[in-house]
């Protein structure tokens, strides 16, 4: 019952969101995207938490970085940041789009949804995009848990070999919306690669591209199936 009134209420705020929607050269829309984009995109919160944590040499998950830690990045020589969340055209896409134009990063948007199972060919462009890249690169999604923990796992199995037990501690529990099973499809993701791997040895990707039914295991956990039938 909680998680269908947060998943509601996350969609709301979605829309709410998309709706503010103005030419951010007014003074006005800039001063409305600035308090959007720290209430209602819980930047605020994020004075308190820095949460880049560097997942291989040279690549680095975070969440919705500040300008601040954007300067941070050019200092580290990171030039390349990878937005995993949705991207409409309304003004608080701008803000991260603008600062990095300031500072000469170059934004790669290659969104994912953080309540819905990510298609196949949409996480292998982002292998690919990965793997082309010269670091340093950083990563994130909103608050650097689902989505970031998603291709932050799979970083680890594909570029270090790291088991997928302990590569699965990267999408972290920390978040309200895990906590109530709103943006666990990811987790039910990993726990269907863990149970074919432990029968027969794969690769991520070669499961991800070959075998993974994204459509069944969504719609299993939408109905609440346990997490051990969906794996």
């Amino acid at each position: 019952m909680l998680s269908n009134h947060m998943h509601i209420s996350t969609g709301w705020l979605a829309r709410a969101t998309t709706s503010c929607s103005a030419d951010m050269s007014n003074p006005t829309a800039q001063r409305a995207a600035q308090i959007w984009w720290h209430i209602f995109n819980q930047n605020f919160a994020q004075f308190f938490r820095y949460n880049c944590r560097q997942i291989v040499p040279g690549l680095s998950r975070d969440n919705q970085p500040l300008l601040a830690w954007m300067v941070h990045y050019k200092s580290v020589c990171v030039r390349k940041i990878i937005n995993l969340r949705k991207s409409p055209q309304h003004t608080l896409s701008t803000v991260e789009t603008e600062s990095c134009q300031v500072l000469s990063l170059t934004l790669i948007n290659r969104p994912l949804v953080a309540d819905r199972a990510a298609p196949a060919e949409g996480i292998l462009e982002i292998f690919q995009i990965l793997w082309k890249m010269k670091n340093p690169v950083v990563f994130h999604g909103k608050s650097g848990t689902t989505r970031t923990g998603l291709i932050a796992t799979a970083c680890m199995m594909v570029f270090q070999a790291v088991s997928v037990a302990s590569a699965k501690s990267q999408i972290s529990t920390y978040s309200v919306g895990i906590a109530f099973g709103t943006c666990n499809i990811y987790q039910c993701i990993l726990d269907g690669f863990q149970s074919r791997h432990f029968h027969a040895a794969i690769g991520l990707k070669d499961w991800i591209a070959n075998e993974n039914d994204n459509e069944k295991r969504q719609a299993g956990f939408d109905s609440n199936r346990p997490r051990r039938e969906l794996a």
